[in-house]
């Protein structure tokens, strides 16, 4: 009983934020009993429907208990016309000043980081797919990874 009265405050959590975002697309995916195995490769599609400029954001649900000042995710991104661009990219999640970064909301904080900034994306199909790249496996804490879309600042405003 616990732990669906969890999930269903994760999930009414997640549905409040995402409809007040003002991403292009934004999606999460769960993070089964808060252990992100490297195996286990969340994948995100979505579609581009005219050339613009976007940030593409890594996200992460995570927990107070979460032990990891800096990550490493392994990105992947394949493009409408089959190229593949991959990158790691390191976030810090924990600030000079000691305390995570991110919006907390009791023992739950939502992070943000970029993936890629005003990056020109062409009509069509992508597939951004997420891997931890951390010592440990499992990554530890988590409750879900996301990857969100959006408009860079100075088209959205046109």
């Amino acid at each position: 009983m616990k732990s669906l009265k969890l999930y269903l405050t994760i999930s009414f959590i997640i549905l409040i934020l995402s409809s007040c975002s003002d991403a292009y697309y934004s999606d999460y995916k769960s993070v089964e009993g808060y252990r992100w195995w490297k195996s286990d490769i969340k994948s995100f599609e979505f579609e581009i429907k005219e050339q613009s400029e976007f940030d593409l954001i890594y996200t992460m649900r995570y927990i107070t208990a979460f032990p990891y000042q800096i990550i490493k995710v392994h990105v992947e991104i394949q493009r409408p016309d089959g190229k593949i661009d991959e990158k790691d990219i390191l976030m810090r999640t924990v600030g000079e000043d000691g305390k995570y970064i991110g919006e907390v909301a009791g023992d739950m904080w939502d992070f943000q980081s970029p993936i890629s900034e005003k990056e020109t994306l062409a009509p069509g199909k992508y597939k951004v797919s997420l891997k931890q790249d951390m010592p440990d496996d499992p990554m530890v804490a988590l409750m879900t990874v996301g990857v969100e879309v959006r408009k860079h600042e100075s088209d959205s405003k046109k």
